[in-house]
């Protein structure tokens, strides 16, 4: 057990020297603890910029629980403990009218147009809801707002999960049914105020031209009749058919995007609220003037049916009428 050292002398340096010195290796011992040990900010500093959302939360939950139970603590001493009360709700007897009403659900919830005045006379057609014929109808939020005659089964249809709008104050699309794949081969009528126009193979997208009949006719991936003049609900329109020329680029769906209405922010070469046609069907566009603005209407179909169909197509676009907005 001896060392050979004079214990005697180290206890008196010890006692000495000890309470101010330390050894060395206890200060480098040290030195590298502190520098393996993670470093953490002071609590302004974690307000304003938490580090780990986590240990912020935790912060907070502990705030919270000192708050509470210092709370608690304060009631106890006080003689009386805090119980939160039951939520209640406050509920008319089962004989008051009001209840009754409140407890009973609305058979048929109203809705109203987005942009009043509608046409007085006509039904608010909705979407997914089939016309009948004999009745006149109008859009939730056309504008300028008009009417249009109903055709049975026809409809403004339910969009597809992820499509565009098929109605809205710059465009209204009607259908001869629900349609189903891209393009849609069916019977169709859209009503559309010109926005933007998108070139040939869908290079840019530009401002609608004032002739718009003009930009119609110029396009070289369209092969189109001469135009002709229709009468569309009491005003004179000038209209042009055709299709789609030979060899012409499409889009992925093999449609050919050209006008958006100011409902369209994405206008482009492959979105879902374009005014387009196919290489499949046939069209007739008319341009109209209503009071200073342009309106275009377009028929299409396939083009094994347009004769057979083109009746209905006529019928539907004549009965397009925009009433004056003072009645």
């Amino acid at each position: 057990m001896n060392t050979g050292l004079d214990i005697e002398r180290i206890l008196d340096i010890w006692f000495e020297d000890g309470p101010h010195t330390i050894a060395e290796r206890v200060v480098d011992d040290a030195l590298r603890a502190v520098g393996r040990t993670e470093q953490q900010r002071g609590w302004r500093s974690i307000i304003r910029v938490p580090a780990r959302p986590m240990r912020f939360a935790a912060y907070m939950a502990l705030v919270l629980a000192l708050v509470l139970g210092a709370a608690v603590v304060a009631a106890i001493v006080g003689g009386r403990v805090f119980v939160p009360p039951p939520a209640t709700t406050a509920t008319p007897p089962p004989s008051s009218p009001v209840a009754s009403a409140a407890l009973r659900p609305s058979a048929t919830p109203v809705v109203r147009a987005s942009k009043p005045p509608r046409p007085a006379d006509a039904t608010l057609l909705l979407m997914g809801k089939p016309m009948t014929a004999g009745q006149s109808y109008t859009t939730l939020s056309f504008e300028p707002a008009f009417t249009i005659a109903g055709v049975d089964g026809w409809q403004i249809p339910l969009p597809a999960p992820g499509a565009g709008r098929v109605e809205g104050p710059g465009h209204a699309y009607f259908f001869g049914r629900q349609p189903s794949g891209d393009p849609y081969l069916i019977p169709a009528l859209a009503v559309i105020r010109p926005s933007q126009v998108i070139t040939e193979g869908g290079s840019s997208t530009q401002q609608a031209p004032t002739d718009l009949l003009a930009w119609l006719q110029a396009r070289r991936d369209l092969s189109l009749g001469t135009p002709f003049q229709v009468r569309i609900g009491g005003l004179t329109g000038t209209a042009v058919e055709g299709t789609v020329r030979k060899g012409a680029a499409t889009n992925s769906v093999g449609a050919i995007n050209m006008i958006c209405s100011s409902d369209n922010t994405t206008c482009g070469w492959t979105n879902g609220e374009e005014v387009g046609v196919g290489p499949v069907e046939r069209f007739r566009f008319v341009v109209l003037d209503v009071r200073g603005q342009t309106i275009l209407l377009l028929a299409s179909d396939d083009a094994r049916a347009w004769n057979t169909d083109l009746p209905t197509l006529e019928r539907l676009m004549r009965s397009v009428t925009f009433p004056s907005p003072t009645g």
